[in-house]
């Protein structure tokens, strides 16, 4: 490299040692050519030594590149201001943006515990605050509660013969093996027989098992009915679950202790003990996770693959259901697994494993409408100012109709289940409808078959049931808030469903021995008689009323026979039902003979004479002005004029895509 001299230069002469040396200019940055060539560049553009040499100048380039600079340390100045703004909280004078409400649809919370939307407690309250009364809310509710489990008062040191427990066993296979099948029968058999043997030799008793415990309290609690006699806690086996207990303490992470933890959330389920339920499905999944349950394992042969299988999507499935009756978080993230629904063989004949199979088809399709629904509302809500969304009648119409479009995908799951476990009927109408035609039931099927059948309808309009009821709305139509068909038409639909379930459970108990023993039919059945309950009080003259009215009198009939079976609570539920009915009868009467009047009778008056205190009747007044209003009592009410437009599924914001996966 080689400094160049410019020889056109005039020399000056040299400065004398007094005076100053001159001040150099600097530049901010040289062009290419003049670094590269190490002369020196001017601030101009281009530069001297570029138009002297005729090159490309690239001082324009770094003037642009220095203007993005200064541009960005604009920004990033203004930002900081903004930052320091945002720490000092602004006056009511000069607050000039409005930041997007947050709302979310909060439940209620009874003695210290939360229940959400699409839980009972939260429909009851809502009917007792639109009856201005917690009388009808505290009798609804101490009827459906028992008192939880005291896992250290049972200390009972009974033990089972062997005899016994293979007659409880035998039981075993026909009840909940054929609904929750997540032990393998030949293993658990011979499981079974290996406790009862000491050094080859047989013993008089059984080694202890935590596994056989639960089954045999699950049994025991199954047949309560025919032990009548004797104390409670042995016949409905509260001590082999207080054992079973003791036995899991040491927290062991196993498939035995994961079957152990589902079969006690199931017992405490059929005893409402839904707290404690919810605590050990918590358990449940955490094992499942740690051991891989959400993943397909390679290592396993084909029968412990699909055990493994059997045990995740019954965990699934309870803890879908469980946390829609609590409204609460799901415990179990879908996205999380990868495990394929079991497909069985393709043949004539259904096998016992083809209903778990559909019931978590239906399960994930419930689970995802009501999850898109509630973050529909929410969306919705905080929109607005106001602050319950059951007030907010535009908001529960759009919230409607996009449930009745979702509900599609209901009807193509009843297309996919195999005809073997459908119920026909007697009359018109086809499985999983409401029609009032009674079942056909076929008593040559065998005993399993016969009670899968039963229990995916009930599970069916039990769901569909959760998934309208949050939609009600509990207060009479006004004039001045004119409404569409879909509002009403939530109630009418729960209406149908919870009628149809009690028709169900009614005539299959009265005809036949599949649901003796049962507790979640109970308790389908208490859920359904509260909803019509609330139709009938909010709803007393309309045509649908002699349908409620008719389903009061078939749900205390059937509590009347669960109390035959031994269902202590039953007893309390029928006596509650048969007080409200009169409680309605009374107001009905009421309504009657001011029809002829100008001045209608006060809650107080219609109430006279009420065994159940404190609960004053619906506004009348407003709900015969809006069954005189031109939407008439017959369009409110008809599911066939419901208005319900077609919406395209990709508006929906609907993410199914997961269950897809699972299925297909």
């Amino acid at each position: 490299m080689f400094v160049t001299f410019n020889s056109s230069l005039t020399p000056t002469s040299s400065p004398s040692p007094t005076s100053s040396r001159p001040r150099r200019t600097n530049v901010a940055r040289a062009c290419d050519w003049c670094r590269l060539n190490r002369i020196k560049c001017d601030d101009h553009h281009p530069c001297k030594n570029c138009r002297t040499r005729r090159v490309n100048c690239t001082k324009g380039r770094l003037t642009e590149q220095a203007t993005d600079y200064r541009e960005l340390e604009r920004l990033r100045s203004r930002v900081a201001e903004l930052e320091e703004q945002l720490k000092t909280p602004p006056s009511p004078e000069d607050s000039t943006v409005i930041e997007p409400r947050k709302w979310s649809w909060q439940g209620i919370w009874m003695q210290d515990r939360y229940y959400g939307p699409t839980s009972l407690n939260y429909f009851v309250h809502r009917l007792s605050l639109c009856l201005e009364s917690s009388s009808l809310a505290e009798s609804l509710l101490s009827s459906n509660n028992i008192a939880a489990i005291n896992l250290n008062s049972f200390q009972s040191s009974t033990d089972l013969s062997r005899h016994q427990e293979e007659h409880l066993l035998g039981q075993f296979w026909q009840s909940y093996h054929c609904i929750t099948p997540i032990v393998d029968e030949d293993e658990l058999r011979a499981y079974h027989d290996s406790l009862w043997l000491m050094n080859s030799q047989p013993s008089a008793i059984r080694k202890s098992s935590a596994l056989m415990d639960i089954i045999l309290a699950l049994c025991m609690q199954y047949s309560a009915g025919l032990m009548a006699d004797g104390p409670s806690d042995l016949h409905d086996g509260q001590w082999l679950y207080h054992r079973c207990q003791l036995l899991l303490s040491n927290g062991d992470s196993s498939i035995s202790s994961l079957q152990c933890r589902i079969y006690s959330a199931i017992y405490l389920l059929n005893a409402s003990c839904l707290d404690q339920c919810r605590s050990h499905l918590s358990i449940a999944v955490n094992i499942a996770y740690t051991l891989g349950l959400n993943h397909e394992s390679t290592t396993l042969c084909p029968v412990q693959q699909a055990l493994q299988r059997r045990i995740w999507w019954t965990l699934f499935f309870l803890d879908a259901k469980l946390n829609l009756e609590l409204g609460r978080p799901y415990l179990i993230n879908p996205p999380d697994a990868t495990v394929k629904l079991d497909q069985p063989d393709i043949s004539e004949d259904v096998t016992q494993f083809e209903y778990q199979i559909q019931y978590a088809k239906l399960i994930m399709r419930v689970r995802s409408i009501s999850s898109n629904i509630l973050s529909k509302a929410t969306q919705l809500m905080s929109r607005e100012t106001e602050t319950s969304i059951h007030t907010n009648l535009p908001v529960i119409q759009q919230c409607s109709t996009i449930l009745h479009a979702n509900m599609a995908t209901l009807q193509t799951w009843q297309k996919t289940v195999p005809s073997a476990l459908k119920i026909s009927r007697k009359g018109p109408g086809d499985a999983f409808s409401t029609t009032k035609s009674p079942l056909d039931i076929d008593t040559y099927a065998p005993l399993w078959l016969q009670r899968q059948r039963v229990m995916l309808e009930l599970l069916y309009h039990n769901l569909v049931m959760y998934i309208y009821r949050p939609f009600i709305r509990l207060t009479p139509i006004s004039p001045s808030q004119p409404t569409k068909h879909t509002t009403d038409g939530n109630a009418l639909l729960a209406l149908s469903h919870a009628v149809a379930t009690i028709n169900i459970v009614h005539q299959v108990l009265t005809e036949t021995d599949i649901l003796t023993g049962w507790h979640r039919s109970f308790q389908y059945t208490w859920d359904a008689i509260v909803t019509v309950l609330g139709f009938a009080v909010v709803h007393p003259v309309c045509p649908y009323t002699f349908s409620a009215r008719r389903a009061i009198t078939l749900a205390i009939e059937a509590f009347e026979a669960f109390a035959s079976f031994g269902f202590t609570r039953a007893a309390n539920a029928a006596a509650t039902v048969r007080d409200i009915h009169d409680m309605i009868d009374r107001s009905a009467k009421s309504f009657g003979n001011s029809m002829g009047s100008n001045q209608l009778p006060t809650p107080s008056e219609s109430l006279k004479g009420a065994d159940l205190q404190n609960i004053p009747t619906p506004d009348f007044a407003s709900m015969v002005n809006s069954l005189a209003s031109p939407t008439s009592q017959s369009d409110i009410f008809d599911v066939n004029n419901l208005d319900i437009p077609s919406i395209p599924v990709d508006l929906l914001g609907l993410d199914q895509s997961w269950w897809d996966n699972s299925i297909h």
